[in-house]
């Protein structure tokens, strides 16, 4: 069977959050992490991925599922072009092990080439996160060549999801599939193993959203997209 190419695919490694931002699309922070089964079956699909997310909750909190996605890609051979995380500032995204599984990140990732607020790992610098311990993080991972701040400190784009109460909705875009196997489209993966086409949708959104389970992610793109 052959291997799929994905522009776009986010994993969401945990719903665990050690803030509560105002702004937040996801919602209340809830005690979940994605199980690593999750991880295997879902990316055993693909031979290429684009981009790939790492995203929460707050991604520091679970760097073993974040290095859990790093083995699956190598024993997989699967292609990456670049990571994506963002992280809060807070002291976990300090950490030894999560700065340790950035890093690898990094290596494996075949794009290394970084622009202005386009880093691999990305600190939140709009104005609800809570900044005490953003001098230090900076110290800290300002030394790596894939840290940079996200750019987001005179302006973020909105969403009326989750805590928001300000923004604007989500337009969302199905998934679609060429005859060269790339699947088109945002493709999401929850801590539940939900797959949802949009990664800005809040907890209560991607159960209504949910268009398959990972493990029947392969049967869904056969029978749903393959024309």
């Amino acid at each position: 069977m052959r291997k799929l190419y994905a522009k776009y695919l986010n994993i969401e490694v945990t719903r665990r959050c050690n803030m509560a931002c105002a702004h937040c699309l996801r919602g209340d922070a809830r005690n979940e992490d994605v199980k690593l089964e999750y991880i295997t079956t879902f990316l055993e699909n693909f031979q290429s991925i684009h981009y790939l997310g790492i995203t929460g909750g707050e991604p520091s909190l679970n760097p073993k599922a974040m290095a859990h996605i790093l083995e699956v890609c190598k024993s997989n051979n699967i292609q990456v072009s670049r990571f994506d995380v963002v992280t809060n500032g807070t002291q976990t995204s300090m950490s030894d092990e999560f700065i340790s599984v950035c890093q690898g990140l990094w290596d494996y990732q075949e794009n290394k080439e970084t622009a202005e607020f386009d880093h691999m790992l990305e600190l939140s610098d709009d104005e609800y996160h809570d900044k005490a311990l953003h001098p230090q993080v900076i110290e800290k991972l300002s030394q790596y060549p894939f840290f940079g701040m996200r750019g987001c400190s005179s302006y973020i784009y909105l969403f009326k999801e989750g805590r928001c109460k300000e923004g604007g909705k989500i337009n969302y875009q199905p998934l679609y599939l060429t005859t060269s196997d790339y699947v088109y489209g945002d493709i999401y993966m929850n801590v539940k193993g939900q797959i949802v086409s949009d990664c800005n949708m809040s907890y209560e959104t991607q159960e209504k959203q949910k268009v398959c389970h990972c493990r029947n992610f392969r049967s869904y793109i056969n029978k749903k997209l393959r024309t």
